[in-house]
C-alpha cells in the first residue's frame, strides 16, 4: 500500500519529482529538499504544483513519511510548513 499511496503524492517526471501535496511538501522542505519551481493548474490555477530534483533520497523521505517512520526537527517541520504557505499565497 505505501508504494501506491507514494504514486498519489510523489509524481515522477522526466525532470524531477512534484507534487500537489501541501504536507508532502512541507515534509520535503524540512529534510532540505529544494523546491525547484511552483507550477499552477487546476481550475484558475488555484492547485500549486511544487517541483523537486530527481534525487533517489526524494523517494525515501516520502516512503518514510507515509509508513510514519520520518525522524526530523519538529520546528524544521513547521518553519517548512511556514514557507509552503508563503509559496502558496505569493504565488498567485
Amino acid at each position: 500500500m505505501g508504494r501506491e499511496l507514494q504514486e498519489l503524492v510523489l509524481e515522477n517526471t522526466e525532470n524531477g519529482y512534484s507534487t500537489t501535496d501541501f504536507y508532502t511538501t512541507a515534509v520535503l522542505i524540512s529534510q532540505e529538499f529544494q523546491v525547484t519551481e511552483v507550477t499552477k493548474e487546476g481550475h484558475q490555477g488555484k492547485v500549486k504544483r511544487f517541483h523537486f530534483d530527481k534525487t533517489p533520497e526524494v523517494q525515501g523521505v516520502v516512503m518514510n513519511y507515509i509508513n510514519g517512520k520520518l525522524e526530523g526537527n519538529i520546528r524544521d517541520f513547521r518553519n517548512a510548513i511556514e514557507t509552503v504557505k508563503d509559496m502558496v499565497y505569493s504565488s498567485n
